[in-house]
């Protein structure tokens, strides 16, 4: 496991390096359903989500288990003004290349982020990540479209699995903080939904398997915007949506005096892959992907 840890990061830190190894045969493996919970104040987002993965039907089964590399990418800001645990972060923890979790930065990483990742009933452990921002290169293991939003770094958590299929018959499972960005007195937050290897046929317009509940905590309201679509979430009310590939989500967190609250409280919505909004929202969430896997 320590040995597919090591290459992800190597190449992380040398952007130069040929990654092809650990992109074989990761086309097998896809996303197969997505349950994600997004809480947002003007302050920052709590994110829990529940994410299955399958083998495509339509690729050759290999002779025998590959080890997969599951990353996941959180979308953090630069600064924040009222917030500590940022400055404290960028203080401890380098911009560009490599963060190592010791014993002595785990206390800066637990307040700001808090990453929490389990494979059915086994916890996954957090020590490195990569740190990705919208100046540097790009890594060829890497989403460039990672890298697209000036306001926020994107952290790229990196976890090993000794065997493919049991990425398959077990639940991940994921929760972290997620600090909100803030320019000119601006809250605010990105996410942009990765989807990979999807079968033909697949849609993730169905609630039914890909669904993004974003809930606004009492007292703030959030101002979505996704492709064309705007909209607006209430004090205290949430609603669900579809995430769709590629498609960046913004968001904007004020708060709410009681009054407003109170005038503007109406039910819950739901808003599906026929109003063209496409998913994720109002919250830097993880968004897992099994992007590939080395031959062991």
């Amino acid at each position: 496991m320590r040995f597919a840890i090591l290459i992800s990061f190597l190449l992380c830190a040398t952007a130069r390096a040929n990654p092809r190894a650990l992109l074989l045969g990761a086309e097998r493996i896809y996303m197969s359903s997505e349950q994600l919970t997004v809480t947002i104040s003007p302050e920052d987002a709590e994110l829990r989500g529940t994410f299955t993965f399958q083998f495509r039907q339509d690729v050759t089964a290999p002779k025998r288990p590959y080890v997969v590399i599951l990353q996941i990418p959180i979308w953090f800001p630069e600064q924040h003004p009222t917030d500590p645990s940022v400055a404290v972060f960028w203080k401890t923890f380098p911009k560009y290349g490599v963060g190592h979790l010791t014993p002595q930065s785990r206390a800066a990483f637990e307040r700001a982020v808090g990453l929490r990742a389990s494979l059915g009933d086994q916890a996954l452990p957090v020590e490195d990540f990569c740190t990705l921002t919208h100046t540097n290169s790009t890594p060829r293991w890497a989403d460039r479209a990672w890298q697209q939003e000036a306001a926020f770094c994107c952290l790229v958590f990196g976890f090993s699995i000794e065997d493919d299929t049991a990425l398959t018959q077990k639940s991940l499972t994921i929760s972290y903080r997620q600090p909100l960005s803030h320019s000119e007195g601006v809250a605010g937050f990105y996410y942009l939904p990765v989807f990979q290897n999807l079968p033909k046929g697949t849609s993730t317009t169905d609630t039914n398997r890909y669904a993004i509940t974003i809930a606004a905590q009492p007292g703030c309201s959030l101002a979505v915007t996704s492709g064309d679509q705007k909209l607006q979430v209430e004090s205290g009310q949430s609603v669900t949506l579809s995430p769709r590939h590629h498609q960046a989500i913004r968001a904007v967190a004020k708060t709410q005096s009681n009054k407003n609250a109170a005038a503007n409280r109406r039910p819950a919505g739901q808003v599906d892959g026929s109003d063209n909004l496409s998913a994720t929202v109002a919250a830097a969430r993880a968004f897992p992907a099994a992007v590939a896997e080395l031959d062991r």
